[in-house]
């Protein structure tokens, strides 16, 4: 905050210097919106992702560049609730990384669709997304981007009572998770095979896993999860 506060005064004493440009501000302006946003500050947030991405266009930076800066505003709507406009971001923004053919974003943006869908309630159009994010995570070999599309996917196959294909989503997910040794992944995993357990009848068996999720969930210190367990 106090850099961007700064550079008005100095840009005008310093403007076509090759040390520091409008792109520096652009930068400043986002990493203040990120920290904003995980504080909960979702209303200031917008406005320096907005900001930059106006500055950015302005700077006629790059189209990956820009298309950044549309993910993380979708985001914030994502944060703030506000599905559809989340959606309109991830989309737009996903169409330059398809035409940019990068996997890497293009999996971060049919991940975030599938999640904002599935906050509107529209299971279908999650499903779909989600695949879409497991297509290119599977292409790419990219182990924590299976897994987390994989649990994803679990929680809407639950919901439409196909426990089987939730269980064998999960069964995929969570050797995954511990070759990554992603401890929030394992719990998850292991925490949903219990209640799919749970759900079916399977008392014994969903203890057990209960019980094995609770151990990685005191580690993460993730307490709704471990209410929840």
């Amino acid at each position: 905050k106090n850099g961007i506060d700064l550079f008005g005064p100095y840009w005008l004493s310093h403007e076509g210097e090759a040390n520091i440009g409008m792109k520096h501000l652009a930068t400043m302006m986002t990493n203040l919106g990120i920290s904003l946003r995980s504080l909960g500050k979702f209303d200031s947030s917008l406005y320096y992702h907005t900001e930059s991405y106006n500055l950015k266009v302005e700077i006629e930076a790059s189209s990956k560049i820009i298309a950044r800066e549309m993910v993380n505003i979708g985001n914030v709507y994502s944060s703030m609730d506000r599905n559809s406009e989340a959606i309109e971001y991830f989309n737009e923004a996903n169409k330059q990384f398809i035409e940019l053919n990068d996997n890497f974003y293009k999996r971060i943006c049919y991940n975030n669709i599938g999640l904002a869908f599935k906050r509107m309630g529209d299971t279908i159009q999650a499903i779909s997304n989600y695949e879409e994010s497991l297509k290119i995570s599977r292409a790419t070999k990219n182990r924590r981007g299976i897994a987390t599309s994989l649990i994803n996917l679990s929680s809407l196959y639950f919901g439409l009572g196909e426990t089987t294909k939730a269980e064998n989503a999960l069964l995929e997910a969570l050797p995954l998770s511990k070759e990554i040794n992603d401890k929030q992944l394992i719990s998850t995993s292991i925490q949903n095979l219990a209640n799919i357990y749970f759900e079916t009848g399977h008392y014994k068996k969903s203890l057990e896993f209960a019980i094995e999720a609770n151990k990685i969930i005191s580690e993460t210190h993730e307490m709704v999860l471990q209410e929840e367990n």
